[in-house]
């Protein structure tokens, strides 16, 4: 009897704050794998950025499984 791979866990951490005059600004903190790989940080200056930034890290989560 073998045992199952291991899951693999990603985790993204999105802080946002709002500066006067500007869009919303965010640092997302992110890792593919908890277990294999260190925290990358992302900074964005938008809404749009910041859902790209998203997608990106989900589609790569994705696309590695």
């Amino acid at each position: 009897m073998s045992a199952p791979p291991p899951e693999r866990v990603a985790v993204l951490a999105i802080r946002v704050w709002v500066e006067a005059g500007s869009e919303p600004r965010a640092r997302v903190t992110a890792t593919l794998d908890v277990a294999a790989e260190p925290p990358t940080t992302f900074a964005v200056s938008s809404v749009d950025e910041l859902c790209n930034v998203v997608r990106s890290l989900v589609m790569s989560f994705l696309a590695a499984s």
